[in-house]
């Protein structure tokens, strides 16, 4: 109800179909399927965008939402009674427009970039994200930790490891193997996944990423694991 596909901005409101609400109580969002490579999301192009009731973390209480957004209040108000049904009718209340689960919302929606990858996938796929889309639907967002140091502070460096072959190798010893050749590219398998020392290697694959020569980084992280 939330999310509306293939909707375009278009100045300050976003059509999608018949619906039209402002754009600034939606976020673009990026869904397992939409993570198609390095490129970062078009907004130019139709993409999907998620009417978010929020600020930060907190719920807009509804009076005060229909007064910011009132476009987008009345496209939620349209569908309260489904809104209000879901989980045998927990939603139902002042709270009707909130998300079923909003985990994380401060992380995704945060504009500071970060590395987005599919929950499954044939071979890895990453996009860096610098819009403060929703990641949602089977996707995962990645973002360098608070107290990293050195190139892996960069997200263009991390982007490259997880697009790479190497995170394929990785999956097949420690991930969960799927039909038909898939793996899981869950946070859970990847995170373990040890990173080779600052040196050489690894500072030409972070320049190589930088310059979008994907065929240079991973060739880079390659040797930087000893591994080509």
């Amino acid at each position: 109800m939330f999310i509306l596909s293939d909707a375009s901005v278009d100045g300050d409101i976003v059509r999608a179909g018949d619906v039209v609400v402002e754009a600034a109580a939606t976020r673009p969002c990026l869904r397992g399927r939409d993570v198609t490579g390095w490129g970062g999301l078009d907004l130019a192009r139709p993409h999907p965008r998620c009417i978010v009731p929020y600020d930060g973390a907190r719920l807009i209480p509804f009076a005060d939402f229909r007064r910011r957004f009132p476009r987008a209040a009345a496209y939620l108000a349209l569908h309260r009674a489904t809104l209000e049904a879901r989980e045998d009718g927990r939603f139902a209340g002042a709270g009707f427009h909130a998300f079923g689960r909003p985990q994380n919302l401060a992380l995704h929606l945060d504009p500071s970039a970060k590395v987005v990858v599919p929950d499954v996938a044939h071979a890895p796929r990453a996009q860096l994200d610098t819009t403060g889309a929703l990641v949602i639907d089977s996707a995962y967002a990645i973002r360098p930790r608070a107290d990293a140091t050195g190139p892996w502070t960069d997200p263009q460096l991390l982007l490259a490891l997880l697009a790479s072959p190497i995170v394929r190798r990785w999956l097949d010893v420690r991930g969960v193997p799927l039909r038909g050749g898939y793996v899981r590219m869950k946070t859970a398998f990847l995170a373990p996944l040890p990173l080779p020392p600052d040196g050489p290697g690894v500072r030409a694959a972070a320049s190589a990423a930088a310059r979008g020569d994907r065929d240079a980084a991973e060739a880079a992280l390659a040797a930087a694991y000893d591994c080509g």
